[in-house]
């Protein structure tokens, strides 16, 4: 009898679960929604409403298999997370990683902490992106009780399954609390900045078991469990080609960009270096290894340049209508060139007339394009040059992207793992669990030729 194993990728866009039989093989999936309220600057979910749909998805796939499934692995967003009371209860909402009301408060982390020390121990720019500037924000809504406790968005699901609280070091290196360097969090950083101590979690490996799912009655019941780590290089993982001379373009919500580092790479000033030309270093879900990645966003500047053209919603509910306005972007010529982030702020108009939707897509595809070339020349000089580059990911099922694509970066390789992300976090959950059966499954790819 085959061996079962699942992998779950909580992400932006979808929260998806694949379970994968022993030789690689999807034998059923389920995704819904990622159950965000969305309001203004305003992006924030309610952690019932995410628990719902975790159960949800488990139930739907519970329907399709019939044999037990051997172990589990989740992986996904960093940065969002919850703060815990002594009950373990919620004690504010999820705020996503591209909720922009930290901003407001960013600031106050650097009258107490150097921009330069906060660089080079945690790898992480000065932004609100981290978790410790949306833990700022939340304290200035709400009043936390001693001893309560901050946990992200993946370890809490492993804990709602039967898991123990953890804290995944590639998750971890994305808080702003964590030396990447020490292995340790930064107690000084907290209480540098927070009114109440929060409580932070033991720091676990990939390989970490964390308990046994607790769900009586179904095939994912006793299933070891793990935390598979950042969702951008478990997605690595799960391509095959994961090292320290491929750059993996993970394609999706928020496009980033990884490639495994060496330890000898990496000092306080190399790290600082990095962060400076838009590179965060960080642990990789791997044991023992480090990561660079530099992270475009490009699905979210894609999605709000096809609003302006009036077509809204999710990727995969437009995909006909984005192919039909792909076909006519590739005839464009010379496209119009945007330089905001923020497609809003882009001049759509030419000889006061406004440039017709498939101008624009163009412009907005080689804006995508020319920000990961210059992604890929910054990981190139700072870690030396790369071998290939694989990209996996939604978006590219569009052609438009991936003509795009090799005109800006090259010959490339797309894998053809359906989910890698999924797909990383069952082959490290079944390793941990002493199986190598995904581990030696065959990868797959094809070259896309300028």
């Amino acid at each position: 009898m085959t061996r079962l194993f699942a992998g779950l990728d909580v992400g932006t866009t979808n929260v998806k679960c694949c379970i994968f039989s022993s030789d690689g093989t999807v034998v059923t999936s389920a995704s819904r929604p990622t159950p965000w309220k969305v309001s203004g600057r305003q992006i924030e979910m309610q952690s019932g409403d995410l628990h719902k749909v975790i159960v949800d998805v488990l139930a739907e796939i519970d329907v399709h298999i019939t044999s037990p499934i051997e172990a589990f692995g989740i992986t996904g967003m960093a940065e969002a997370g919850l703060i815990l009371d002594m009950q373990d209860e919620a004690l504010c909402n999820i705020l996503a990683w591209n909720d922009s009301r930290p901003d407001e408060v960013v600031e106050e982390l650097f009258t107490e902490v150097t921009r330069s020390e906060f660089t080079s121990i945690t790898g992480l720019p000065t932004n609100s992106r981290a978790t410790i500037a949306k833990l700022l924000w939340l304290q200035s809504q709400i009043t936390f009780p001693q001893g309560a406790r901050w946990v992200g968005v993946p370890e809490w699901v492993a804990f709602i399954l039967g898991g123990k609280l953890v804290a995944e070091r590639s998750l971890a290196s994305r808080t702003g609390l964590y030396d990447i360097l020490a292995d340790d969090w930064r107690d000084d950083f907290q209480n540098a900045v927070f009114k109440t101590h929060f409580e932070m979690p033991e720091l676990v490996s990939t390989q970490d078991i964390l308990g046994r799912i607790d769900r009586k009655g179904s095939h994912f019941n006793g299933a070891a469990l793990i935390v598979a780590g950042h969702d951008h290089m478990c997605a690595a993982i799960g391509t095959g080609e994961s090292n320290s001379f491929n750059i993996v373009d993970s394609m999706g919500t928020g496009e980033a960009l990884s490639r495994e580092v060496r330890l000898d790479q990496l000092s306080p000033q190399t790290i600082e270096a990095a962060v400076a030309d838009g590179i965060t270093i960080g642990r990789h879900p791997l044991p023992g290894r480090y990561s660079a990645m530099v992270g475009l966003g490009s699905g979210l500047i894609l999605k709000s340049a096809l609003e302006i053209m009036g077509i809204k919603g999710e990727f995969e509910g437009n995909q006909a209508t984005i192919l039909h306005l792909s076909q006519d972007a590739l005839s464009v010529v010379d496209g119009p060139v945007f330089n905001e982030l923020d497609p809003a702020s882009w001049s759509l108009m030419k000889n006061e007339e406004k440039e017709s939707d498939a101008r624009i897509w163009r412009g907005a595809l080689d804006f995508v394009g020319r920000r990961a070339q210059r992604g890929v020349n910054m990981l190139d000089q700072h870690f030396g040059r790369h071998t290939s580059i694989v990209a996996c990911g939604g978006w590219l099922r569009n052609e438009a992207i991936t003509v795009t694509k090799s005109i800006y970066l090259g010959d490339f390789y797309i894998s053809e793992i359906s989910e890698p992300g999924c797909f990383g976090a069952a082959q490290l959950a079944s390793r941990a669990a002493g199986f190598d059966d995904l581990t030696n499954s065959p990868t797959a790819k094809r070259l896309i030729n300028t």
